[in-house]
């Protein structure tokens, strides 16, 4: 999954970045121009700990942003951001909500962030999540055990197996620092899969990624829970200029993910730079993908017919 790359940055593969959106020739700055847009990093990881960081450079009033982490789909939705449906976990800038489904949880916020702000964005899934019975089993075919041969005898210890099933992975969370800050464990509960960092803008929306391996604000750990906010209902009174309606609209709905009650005991993350050096292999079975990428098509087509309905109102 993780192509040969001299670098990790932006991607500027068809259905990686959002089309309006601008990314830098170093492939670290991004910058929108009208509308939401989307893009994911270049390389993605299965397990351990990773983080990079988020420089806001827009002026007040003139944009927004969103960061965060994306799972992609074979049609992942590129005018959005980081937590605008189910495969993704963002913090959002303008409140500091953490956002999964549109919705920003309940009973759990960060600190909202402006210019010059620094954001930290950290990821975990724990080792070895695959079961052995699993990877045998995905690896029954002697072309699928020749490609993972070859994979492992080029990467050596650096390489990564992950089976998608959409089961939570325990023990996995997502977490933001504010300038050094921690604003607590986000999210729990991550599902198996390839993670990519993702940042969404709004209008003249600016950032500046730093990937590593030199961070401004290294992460400090333990990471504590995140702090309650009064939140009271499951949708905030605005999403990003949209109803509630819409947000509610365009997902499938069902329990937020919140943040979890207690500190989680994290390993110290690797930078996202360190993605150049590993080869994810992703071991989901055919019948699976073909599932879920069935499961996005009806879900894009019910959003289609839904906004053709609310441009006839």
């Amino acid at each position: 999954i993780n192509a040969e790359y001299m670098g990790v940055g932006f991607s500027r593969r068809k259905g990686s970045v959002w089309r309006l959106l601008t990314v830098s020739d170093d492939a670290t700055r991004l910058t929108g121009a009208r509308g939401f847009g989307l893009a994911r990093g270049t390389h993605g990881f299965a397990e351990g700990c990773w983080y990079y960081e988020v420089t806001l450079l827009h002026e007040p009033g003139s944009g927004n942003c969103r960061v965060g982490w994306i799972l992609p789909k074979n049609a992942t939705q590129l005018q959005a951001y980081p937590g605008f449906d189910e495969w993704g976990y963002g913090y959002r800038d303008r409140d500091g909500a953490f956002l999964h489904r549109a919705r920003a949880v309940p009973g759990v916020r960060g600190e909202p962030f402006a210019q010059g702000d620094v954001i930290g964005c950290l990821a975990y899934i724990p080792e070895g999540f695959v079961s052995k019975e699993r990877l045998e089993r995905a690896l029954e075919t002697e072309r699928r055990r020749a490609e993972y041969r070859e994979c492992a005898e080029e990467f050596g210890a650096d390489v990564q197996c992950t089976v998608l099933d959409n089961t939570a992975v325990p023990g996995s969370c997502v977490a933001f620092f504010r300038n050094g800050v921690s604003t607590g464990v986000a999210f729990t509960g991550l599902r198996h899969g390839v993670w990519y960092p993702a940042v969404g803008l709004y209008g003249g929306g600016s950032v500046q990624a730093n990937f590593g391996p030199e961070f401004r604000f290294p992460p400090s750990l333990p990471v504590p829970q995140a702090s309650g906010s009064g939140i009271q209902s499951n949708l905030p009174s605005e999403v990003d200029g949209h109803s509630e309606m819409l947000a509610d609209g365009l997902q499938s709905g069902g329990p937020l993910v919140a943040a979890s009650e207690i500190a989680i005991e994290l390993p110290y993350p690797r930078p996202v730079s360190d993605l150049a050096k590993l080869r994810v292999f992703d071991l989901t079975e055919k019948r699976q993908a073909a599932k879920s990428a069935a499961s996005t098509r009806v879900s894009n087509a019910k959003r289609r017919k839904f906004l053709r309905t609310i441009l006839r109102v």
